[in-house]
């Protein structure tokens, strides 16, 4: 929600800088061409995201290290197994059982522990990631704006949370504005 409020705020400002006409240098009003009208562009960076080459690379080597410890976690889930059938043999109450109850339960706790610390190493990988992702998404858009003479872009989705559906920012813009496929086409060609 705070994000959105910087963004909706942020959003207002250029807009505000624009209209009022604030100076380039040149002598042009800010976000003015050179013919003097505001060339304007968007881009569905959910869209260029889901759809770029860097995303699925990156799923697929997080795949790949998802498998090798989910392989690492099912031997040590198959131990446990292992362990407990054992345990069902010995005699309920010996010093034997006694023994074999608390390997059980402190090989179920280093296995709880290791899927659990996994799970967050993993979060924190993809959301780096990501993070790097929409970095070259940004980089590219401004390369496809200067090459398109755009004086701004706007982000038409935002994607807060996973869960969420996406936030439109730009709840209407015609077709013509949309430089989407150009941002995905220079982004895949890296």
């Amino acid at each position: 929600m705070q994000r959105r409020r910087w963004f909706a705020i942020a959003a207002l400002m250029v807009v505000s800088l624009l209209w009022l006409g604030i100076e380039r240098g040149d002598g042009q009003p800010a976000g003015a061409s050179a013919s003097g009208a505001l060339r304007i562009g968007v881009v569905h960076m959910e869209r260029a995201f889901q759809n770029s080459k860097q995303k699925a690379t990156l799923e697929a080597e997080l795949e790949k290290k998802l498998r090798d410890r989910l392989s690492e976690l099912e031997k040590l889930e198959g131990d446990i197994k292992r362990a407990q059938q054992s345990l069902a043999l010995l005699e309920s109450g010996s010093p034997d059982h006694a023994k074999g109850q608390e390997e059980v339960a402190q090989k179920q706790a280093i296995l709880k522990v290791r899927d659990e610390r996994f799970r967050a190493q993993l979060q924190r990988v993809r959301m780096a990631s990501f993070d790097q992702i929409y970095a070259e998404i940004r980089d590219v858009t401004a390369q496809v704006a200067a090459e398109l003479q755009l004086d701004l872009v706007f982000q038409k989705t935002l994607t807060i949370d996973e869960k969420m559906p996406a936030w439109e920012s730009v709840l209407y813009a015609r077709p013509n504005f949309d430089v989407t496929e150009a941002v995905l086409l220079k982004l895949n060609a890296k």
